[in-house]
């Protein structure tokens, strides 16, 4: 095969292989028509079994990020699933959507920029809190971070 024809034919499928990789997805979720929120106050729903569910997902590297829209009118999360059929599972999944307490799209999305340079599980570093820190030079490094 001459190698011009083998680079056309690579660049045709070369797109293609891209594609096989794992995806993002957008999830929108509701409250289902006559949903009255009955929780204790954990996320926009107050669903216990939805913020659980979530948060096992997150902690899977599935649901890269997530939060409520600001008119509190629905939660977003974005996935990484390894296509359409395999979101939509996962979401179906989802307590509150299985009982009929919340309604969710899913759908596709074609990233063509990004600054998200990480999308590895998430830190294991606890969370104390806000802290104040002074930067400071020293010989050993051009910045150094201290505890105020």
């Amino acid at each position: 095969m001459p190698a011009r024809c083998l680079l056309s034919v690579l660049a045709v499928l070369l797109p293609t292989v891209a594609l096989a990789d794992p995806g993002f997805f957008l999830v929108r979720f509701e409250a289902a028509p006559g949903y009255q929120r009955d929780g204790d106050g954990l996320g926009l729903f107050g669903i216990a079994e939805h913020a659980d569910y979530v948060t096992t997902l997150f902690e899977k590297n599935v649901v890269l990020m997530g939060g409520v829209l600001v008119d509190e009118s629905a939660e977003l999360a974005l996935l990484k699933a390894s296509d359409l059929e395999t979101a939509e599972r996962l979401v179906a999944a989802d307590p509150a959507v299985k009982s009929g307490r919340l309604s969710a799209h899913v759908a596709e999305w074609r990233v063509e920029r990004s600054s998200m340079r990480n999308s590895g599980p998430p830190s294991t570093q606890e969370n104390t809190g806000p802290r104040s820190f002074k930067l400071e030079r020293t010989p050993d490094a051009p910045i150094n971070l201290k505890d105020q």
